[in-house]
């Protein structure tokens, strides 16, 4: 009963308020068509051809009659500004909104590139004195909820500023070329800040290449996931794993979609930056650089930051400058390490003075790279086999 009671109090502020941005539900157009007390690029005649109504009144509304739709035409980003006197200082912009893209466009490391975005000011005497923001690249395809906070820094103002600004893209992969479709509608200035009813948050463990998401979100009713690892690849599960092919940081995205309380969508976003390396991992976990490593245990294994599994960590920080590593085996690198005892070596003659003749039975396939190391870990040559096959 308490929960609701706060949404109704929220709600019935939010209506004393939503009357300050003229035409906020898109209910009026002249006949380019653009919405009235809105300036937009739309315009009767390009050169060239271009679709000229890159802002257009939109059906598929969230409420009343009309959304307006910002339309990626190929040339032009679509645009909608308004701008209204206002008493009172807002602490959010509200607003409805889908967002389409075309397929494959905002993959990573595809030509084509594209975000739509939502400028707040908060204007005195035409300068702007307090602002909010918010852009995206993904897609939503529901209407949703979206909650701009707006800075508190300035005491006096007399008008506010809203700038629309919608994608440009018509293209992407496949068949059929199609556009940047931003769907807004719905826009209110609240001056009390309500809480997302969905609240998208994650928290991860990474070993290496390899990644663990544990999902940590909140909503009433939670609908779906959708993350996005920054390498192209998504997942819908609650708590995904994903290993990554490549050293870098990369921005993963979780996109959460549920109901409110009363049913209605909602939907929000969290973004976090993970960086994968296999260089220089964990000092703290490695004997100090020039020592012995007397204490070191004589088997326990410790991964080095060149992904390759030695016996303890003295070998590892004595073998060709490598200084960090992860206790345990190295994992998902397809490197292996493989003891004496799993390949059968015979090694002729012993001593050895300049030559050493070493015959063995490998029970894997893949490259075959072999060390010779002295008593102290160090490498003292290294031969590369290439591919075998076992035996």
């Amino acid at each position: 009963m308490k929960k609701i009671y706060s949404f109704l109090f929220c709600f019935l502020s939010i209506q004393i308020l939503s009357a300050q941005i003229p035409n906020s539900d898109f209910e009026l157009w002249d006949n380019q068509p653009t919405p009235l007390y809105w300036h937009t690029n739309s315009r009767p005649l390009t050169a060239p051809a271009y679709d000229p109504y890159i802002v257009r009144q939109d059906t598929e509304r969230y409420t009343s009659n009309f959304a307006a739709n910002l339309y990626g035409n190929g040339a032009f980003k679509a645009y909608a500004i308004t701008t209204f006197p206002v008493s009172v200082h807002p602490l959010q912009l509200s607003l409805y909104y889908k967002l389409s893209f075309a397929p494959c466009v905002n993959d990573l490391n595809y030509f084509e590139q594209d975000t739509v975005s939502v400028f707040v000011e908060l204007l005195n005497n035409g300068t702007t004195v307090d602002t909010g923001y918010w852009y995206s690249k993904t897609t939503n395809f529901n209407y949703t909820q979206l909650l701009i906070p707006v800075s508190q820094n300035a005491p006096t103002f007399d008008s506010c500023r809203i700038t629309l600004r919608g994608g440009k893209i018509y293209g992407g992969c496949g068949f059929a070329a199609a556009a940047t479709e931003f769907k807004v509608d719905h826009l209110e200035l609240i001056d009390s800040v309500i809480q997302n009813p969905c609240g998208a948050n994650f928290t991860f463990t990474k070993h290496i290449d390899t990644v663990n998401l544990y999902n940590s979100s909140y909503a009433d009713s939670i609908t779906g996931y959708l993350w996005s690892f920054g390498d192209g690849d998504t997942s819908s599960l609650q708590n995904p794993t994903h290993v990554y092919a490549y050293d870098s940081p990369y921005i993963v995205c979780l996109r959460l979609n549920g109901l409110d309380s009363l049913g209605n969508n909602c939907a929000n976003d969290f973004c976090d930056t993970i960086l994968i390396t296999h260089n220089c991992i964990d000092s703290s976990l490695i004997c100090p650089p020039g020592s012995l490593c007397c204490y070191a245990p004589l088997f326990q294994p410790v991964c080095g930051c060149d992904s390759v599994t030695y016996t303890n960590a003295c070998i590892a920080t004595s073998f060709g400058g490598v200084t960090s590593a992860y206790e345990g085996t190295c994992v998902t690198t397809g490197i292996k390490n493989i003891s004496e005892t799993e390949v059968g070596i015979f090694v002729s003659p012993v001593p050895a003075s300049d030559l050493l003749k070493i015959s063995y039975t490998n029970n894997y396939s893949g490259n075959t790279e072999i060390r010779l190391l002295n008593t102290l870990g160090q490498t003292l040559n290294t031969a590369s086999i290439g591919f075998e096959v076992s035996g």
